[in-house]
């Protein structure tokens, strides 16, 4: 029994020792949130992993920091969250957040102001927290990935134990998202070096015949997918007099690309996915229409900028 008794004291002594939240953290994002209320300050959520090198190494030394814990104390409502707790999940889910460690900015009314799909050691946690300690910055696009989170992990010595996060080259730049707080505007741009994939496939805003004599096959659509790669059927026949097209983003994530196409449509919208390949995953590319003139394609990107959804305009070679 008492050899029972010491494996459990060791078993969950190892989980706290491993996780050592910071004490100035609220309890959770629910506790922090009714702070926030009351002296009108931003909720920042961290999500960590118990049995974590990175998360260890975010929570005990990059938010031990004294001169991040200033700046957060002066700014902010801090709160964790285990992404393998119910809520954990649920907020990740929410925010569209997929990497450990991670954090969330939310303002009082619970809308996603800023997040970050990745660790930051403590120079450029700190650009991000005074960056958004300026409210004319919470509409604004900005870039925090930090080189040198996975060197800094990898040289810290004060963490043994299983990691069950290992830590993912991550390449998503940070931007906020102005129309709701159920989605986050991560985006995970590709290498300056890769080349890009060739404009082929469009969809046709206009309709087309096919010829009675030249029987084709159609590929049977997906009801459970109807934002996948566009299919055969949806090609057009004149995809050469298109000469621009209109790029909303690109995700590691084909649900995070899925919403994104689903709400580029209610906009009016002809998006669909295009997969970029990498050697080690597989990014997908919204691409929210094709146009022949400079004009329409402008147009429309004003459109959707109005719906909270940045886009951006491309040439078709």
């Amino acid at each position: 029994m008492r050899i029972l008794y010491f494996l459990l004291f060791l078993t969950f002594t190892a989980h706290a020792v491993q996780a050592q939240v910071p004490v100035y953290f609220s309890k959770n994002y629910l506790d922090a949130r009714q702070k926030s209320v009351q002296d009108n300050k931003l909720n920042l959520i961290v999500f960590y992993h118990e049995r974590s090198k990175s998360s260890a190494y975010n929570l005990q030394v990059v938010f031990n920091d004294p001169e991040v814990k200033d700046v957060i104390n002066k700014n902010y409502h801090i709160a964790p969250a285990n992404e393998a707790d119910f809520d954990g999940k649920i907020l990740m889910k929410r925010w569209e957040l997929s990497r450990i460690p991670s954090l969330a900015l939310i303002d009082q009314t619970g809308k996603l102001i800023a997040g970050a799909n990745h660790g930051m050691a403590k120079e450029k946690l700190l650009e991000f927290l005074k960056f958004y300690s300026n409210s004319s910055n919470y509409t604004k696009t900005a870039d925090f990935r930090d080189d040198s989170w996975a060197t800094s992990v990898d040289s810290w010595k004060g963490y043994s134990g299983p990691d069950d996060a290992k830590i993912v080259e991550d390449k998503t730049s940070d931007s906020p998202n102005e129309s709701t707080a159920s989605k986050i505007n991560v985006v995970e741009p590709v290498a300056a070096n890769e080349p890009e994939k060739p404009a082929k496939e469009v969809v046709d805003t206009k309709p087309t015949t096919p010829a009675p004599t030249t029987p084709t096959a159609k590929a049977t659509p997906d009801v459970t997918n109807t934002a996948t790669t566009i299919a055969e059927s949806t090609k057009s026949t004149d995809a050469k007099s298109y000469k621009f097209l209109v790029q909303a983003g690109i995700f590691s994530a084909h649900t995070s690309a899925t919403t994104l196409v689903d709400k580029i449509n209610h906009e009016g919208g002809k998006a669909y996915i295009e997969e970029v390949k990498q050697p080690d995953k597989i990014l997908y590319k919204v691409i929210a229409g094709k146009y022949y003139t400079e004009q329409e394609a402008r147009g429309f990107i004003a459109k959707l900028a109005t719906a909270g959804i940045n886009s951006f305009i491309k040439t078709i070679e």
